[in-house]
């Protein structure tokens, strides 16, 4: 039988891959058919490897950075004799087979790591030579080299594109990692096409930059020329080699070779017969011939190079016996003997110490208790070792020539997680490196890849949010925390002290399966007092830390880091105010979901409210809250300012706590308010009524801190009236007739600063429930309520005017209008919508605002912030009812305006709650919430508050008079009855229609009505300034 020449046994690659992309009808077959000659050569002739053992220690490790070539790999793995059948190569790409759609660590026996995401491949690889390097100069002794092995990796373009790959290579050369060896598949063809217009990078002069060896000019396709240069890269121990390979992508296909057709793509049957022909390839599909089959067959070869390394390793073994169990030990991946022991007693000296300390110095508190006892362990920083604080007194630089423990991974964030990935997976070393956490965006696909292969590197985020301070927005997370406790098999700690600390990195070490984030802080965090009982639960990810006193707990605070503190002072504010409340520490969330129901439910319990505080965005904490309950959060950008202001003005403070805790138990923070409980139903509470002294008196705030006013509304009769009885405008308005001709303009000058205070008293509240709440309202003029772009025009003025986020513009929901609103709303203008009276009103006006939303979200602009009302006016409906004839008799009188308002909101929920809003909703989209006008009761014979007692109901809003709002705190009633009973709506508004009474045309009359009534009362303001 004649042998198989080269050129044939790399065929069997060829086909293969065809093969098996066909069958799966996806793939990508033009990598594997472009670098088979390649692996050939490679895998044949220089590849130490033994199938029966894919990890044996002193394997070389082979890298597909490439890895969409994956077929490539699959095929070796078969041919050369692994466990991976020709069955599960016909299964290529299903579900469950071993041979997934891009290699994967612990799928398919020879696999060395998960590829797929170009450049990661090859930084892992710098990685798996690194820690090579690093355990030969601790572990080889006397001729007995038990670590002596290279690190091959195929890369293409892509790779070598991909900023990963810059970073890591460059450290390579830096470190000189003289066994890493890179085939470079330069075969000119991305997705896209040829690279000429996009990567015209001179790859060899760039990596010669980088330090390494590199052999240019090879033909990838030409097993001699292929021999000669692993032959010169092996012979290189100093720097790593790129061996530059011009090859044909998808070579053997007579149409498709040399052109992204073959890149990722079946090539398609008539094709794959063409390329059979081309190859000489006679055999069925995935049928490979014996001798072929016997060719390859690496077991034999195997079984001896690891047999020749046992035989060392025991030699190594009699004459270093303690060395050789400590490899033991650590290729096995066990912790050392007493470990156990050291971390309870470092743990121990933390409680007795009780330092008040950043988590970051805590941090590095454990680093050096703990690590010293671990010769395994790598630490490192992307140039931040200092304010990491990941150095410890035994720590050395890798580059020291006997071997060292620290990296200075440089400006590399996305490079040093990759690497550290690659120290893990070769065995025997594990891995901690540092950055700010906001500096992990940069390495987030090597942490996903990390947790995706179930490796276990630990990863030190520090300065992790606004409590960093005046460096500004552009480090300090916001949403960083929560988008790494989203990443699946991901542990994430964000300790409260120096405790919780000590276990977090005690977790991290002895963790197997797992990756672990480490948000840490700079500020100091003050200790806290624990039983032993508290103590052993920080390990369950989240536990009671201080009980409610004074009573059994009515709500519970959660709270995780440097909020900790904050929560503890509200719980101790609450308790000042008879509410007792429970504070649970989560410093991982992650960790406490995988606790039984029974431990989760003993810490939240149900049917007690939640509140969440953290220095961060407040989505996540809603799985743990509810709907119901509140969370104190940061839903925006920081900014530049110290860190105590900061706080502060983003109202993540301990009065914030304490009054987001009252909110969700429906409890005023002064007791007898009967104005607060209104909002535990969902319903804010508005102020119809503005003037300068209410502001500067200090009343306005009186209203939010005492009966949780949430916003206030104006009107040309309300500042008519203010500017009659408000002598605090008269030095304003003297200084104005000089020098302000126009009336209108000259009202503007005086109302608008008024407008601009109250929004600054409402901003906390605007900034704690993330644009829900906290806003004022101001009318444009009466006079262009015809007139739908004058409305338009003056609503953008004024917006641009008041330059205040949690402004609205008022604008009337007449006919004209109607467009006006839609493109204020496009604009991103909050709008109140106002004098609607009658359902086809509000079905008009609904219909603007959604139109609005609708623009400005094809326009691709944000919707989060765009906020609206429409404003129903109730009490005026149930005046001219009661002047139609019968009325009274009938039983409508009093009755109908609320009905209507039940009626609107039962249209709101049909508009807003379902299909119809669901794609806008899901883009941050808010619809307008149902506003309550007119709610002062204009008949004495009716109870005085019966316009908001009987509108209280979810996502509402009911803007009160002073005079009905002072009623209500002294004897309102509190409950659920918007919509409690909406079949008694329908059939109240039934009665009415049979009495003749239709609301549309009844509509109509009110809405002229009511702008005649503010025209007026505006012609009285411009008179009143003149």
């Amino acid at each position: 039988m004649t042998a198989p020449t080269r050129t044939t046994l790399a065929n069997a690659l060829r086909v293969l891959a065809m093969d098996a992309v066909q069958q799966a009808n996806s793939g990508h077959p033009g990598m594997p058919m472009g670098m088979a000659d390649i692996a050939e050569a490679l895998w044949r002739h220089t590849l130490r490897h033994n199938p029966a053992n894919p990890k044996w220690p002193n394997r070389d490790r082979f890298v597909l950075s490439n890895g969409h070539g994956s077929m490539l790999l699959y095929g070796l793995l078969h041919l050369t004799g692994y466990d991976l059948p020709i069955e599960q190569i016909k299964r290529f790409r299903q579900l469950h087979s071993q041979t997934p759609g891009h290699p994967e660590l612990g799928y398919t026996p020879g696999v060395e790591t998960t590829t797929g995401p170009l450049g990661q491949g090859i930084a892992n690889a710098v990685g798996l030579a690194l820690a090579e390097q690093l355990l030969a100069a601790e572990f080889n002794r006397d001729g007995l080299p038990v670590v002596d092995h290279h690190t091959y990796v195929f890369l293409g373009d892509g790779c070598l594109m991909e900023g990963v790959s810059h970073e890591a290579c460059s450290l390579a050369g830096t470190w000189g990692l003289g066994k890493l060896v890179a085939f470079w598949d330069d075969n000119g063809i991305s997705i896209d096409g040829h690279v000429e217009g996009w990567f015209t990078d001179d790859t060899p002069g760039r990596f010669e930059a980088y330090g390494w060896q590199v052999i240019r000019g090879v033909d990838g396709h030409d097993p001699a020329a292929l021999d000669a240069a692993i032959a010169a890269a092996r012979a290189e121990s100093a720097k790593p080699t790129l061996i530059c390979c011009r090859t044909v992508i998808g070579k053997g296909s007579p149409n498709k070779a040399g052109t992204h057709d073959s890149h990722g793509a079946p090539l398609g049957t008539a094709e794959i017969a063409a390329s059979r022909a081309a190859l000489g390839w006679t055999h069925a599909p995935f049928e490979i011939p014996a001798e072929v089959g016997a060719a390859w067959d690496a077991r034999e070869a195997g079984a001896r190079a690891e047999a020749a390394w046992n035989e060392s390793f025991a030699a190594y073994e009699r004459a270093h016996p303690a060395l050789a169990a400590e490899f033991r030990r650590r290729m096995a991946g066990e912790l050392p003997a007493g470990f156990a022991d050291l971390a309870e007693a470092a743990l121990a000296q933390v409680v007795d110490q009780g330092e008040t300390i950043a988590s970051r110095k805590a941090s590095q508190n454990a680093i050096a208790a703990l690590v010293p006892a671990l010769p395994e362990m790598v630490g490192g920083s992307a140039d931040l070792a200092g304010s990491n604080l990941t150095l410890w007194p035994q720590s050395r630089n890798v580059m020291s020539p006997e071997g060292g423990n620290y990296v200075h991974y440089g400006v590399r964030e996305f490079g040093m997680a990759a690497i550290m990935n690659g120290l893990t997976l070769h065995g025997g070393l594990r891995s901690f490196g540092g950055t700010f956490l906001m500096f992990s965006e940069y390495a987030r696909n090597a942490l996903r890849m990390a947790a995706l292969m179930k490796l276990n590197p630990i990863y030190v985020f520090t300065h992790d949010s606004i409590g960093l301070g005046e460096d500004g927005p552009t480090h300090q997370p916001v949403e960083q925390t929560a988008t790494l406790r989203l990443i699946p098999n991901m542990d994430v700690w964000r300790p409260a002290d120096a405790v919780e600390t000590q276990v977090a990195w005690t977790a991290a070490i002895e963790s197997t399966d797992h990756p672990t984030s480490l948000i840490l802080s700079r500020q100091n965090l003050p200790h806290n007092a624990r039983s032993a009982e508290q103590l052993a639960a920080i390990r369950r990810g989240g536990y009671v830390v201080s009980e409610a006193s004074g009573g059994a707990a009515r709500a519970v605070i959660i709270a995780t880091g440097s909020e900790l503190g904050l929560a503890i002072a509200a719980q101790k504010q609450l308790a000042a105010q008879g509410v007792p409340v429970r504070v649970v520490s989560m410093p991982s969330t992650n960790v406490f979901d995988r606790q039984d129901a029974a431990w989760r439910d003993s810490v939240l319990p149900k049917g007690l409210p939640r509140v969440a505080v953290e220095a961060g965005v407040s989505d996540f904490w809603r799985k743990y809250v509810g709907l119901e309950g509140a969370v104190v959060g940061i839903d925006r950008f920081g900014e530049s300012a110290p860190a105590g202001e900061l706080y502060k003005l983003f109202g993540v403070t301990a009065d914030a706590v304490a009054a987001a805790t009252l909110g969700v138990l429906g409890v005023s923070a002064k007791a007898g308010s009967r104005v607060a409980p209104v909002a535990a139903h969902g319903q804010q509470i508005w102020l119809d009524k503005l003037s300068r002294s209410l502001v500067a008196s200090g009343e306005l705030q009186r209203w939010v801190d005492e009966h949780a006013v949430a916003g206030v509304t104006s009107n040309p009769a309300i500042f008519a009236q203010a500017l009659a009885d408000d002598a605090a405008y008269a030095p304003a308005l003297a200084e104005l007739r000089g020098v302000e001709p126009d009336l209108e303009r000259r009202f503007e000058l005086l109302a608008i600063p008024d407008v601009q205070a109250a929004c600054d008293v409402l901003r906390p509240l605007y900034e704690r429930s993330h644009g829900d709440a906290g806003y004022v309202s101001f009318e444009v003029s009466p006079s262009l309520s015809r007139d739908g772009a004058g409305t338009l025009a003056a609503a953008r003025r004024l917006w641009a005017q008041i330059a205040r986020p949690n402004a609205m513009i008022k604008i009337p929901s007449t006919p004209d209008c109607l467009e006006a609103i839609s493109a204020a709303l496009a604009d991103g203008i909050n709008i109140n919508v106002t004098l609607m009276f009658s359902p086809r009103q509000v079905r008009q006006v609904f219909t603007a605002c959604t139109e609005g939303l609708r623009r400005r979200h094809a326009a691709g602009l944000p919707l989060a912030a765009v906020r609206s009302v429409a404003s129903l006016f109730v009490s005026r409906v149930d005046t001219l009812v009661d002047a139609q004839p019968g009325a009274s008799t009938d039983g409508l009188s009093g009755e109908v305006g609320i009905a209507n308002a039940r009626a609107a909101y039962a249209t709101w929920l049909d508009t807003y709650g379902g299909a119809a809003f669901a794609g806008l909703r899901a883009a941050g989209a808010t619809p307008p919430l149902c506003l309550w006008a007119s709610t002062g009761v204009k008949n004495p014979a009716w109870r005085d508050t019966c316009y908001v007692e009987a509108l209280i109901g979810p996502r509402t809003v009911n803007t009160v008079p002073d005079a009905t709002l002072a009623a209500f705190a002294d004897h309102g009633e509190t409950a659920r009855t918007l919509d409690t009973d909406l079949p008694g709506a329908w059939a109240v508004l039934a009665r009415a229609a049979a009495a003749g009474i239709d609301l549309d045309t009844l509509g109509e009359q009110l809405q002229a009505e009511g702008l005649k009534q503010f025209e007026q009362a505006f012609e009285r303001l411009l008179q009143s300034v003149r």
